[in-house]
């Protein structure tokens, strides 16, 4: 109980003093305030999402994260979250792996990261 209190007076904090707004179920990052330190217990959203080197699409792809992969989110820049495995991921990358991916693609404390107004890294699916 002590650590979901925790996590939603975090939760709050960030929403009231770094720029989030809330509507629709959404939290999205202003630009006023980019690579703000987060630090928020996330989960991956969606299958085949790609963690980069850097906040980039055409950066280095390190490896693919899937539904349910566990992690912190540790800062974002616009709409790249960086994010560090808590758990070894569905794909095989070990706890501990740091990347960028698209903000639309976490869940934190039922709220999820995004910024409909930017392109966001997509699961890239080949044809």
């Amino acid at each position: 109980m002590k650590r979901l209190i925790s996590r939603l007076t975090t939760a709050l904090i960030m929403i009231a003093g770094l720029g989030l707004t809330a509507g629709a179920g959404t939290a999205t990052a202003s630009a006023a305030h980019q690579a703000q330190a987060a630090r928020e217990e996330a989960w991956v959203t969606a299958d085949g999402v790609r963690l980069r080197t850097s906040p980039s699409g055409t950066a280095t792809v390190i490896g693919l994260l899937y539904t349910n992969d566990h992690g912190y989110i540790l800062s974002w820049t616009g709409t790249w979250c960086r994010f560090r495995l808590l758990d070894p991921s569905a794909s095989g990358l070990p706890t501990g792996t740091t990347g960028y991916a698209s903000c639309a693609y976490f869940q934190i404390l039922g709220m999820k990261i995004a910024d409909d107004s930017a392109p966001v890294d997509p699961l890239e699916t080949a044809s």
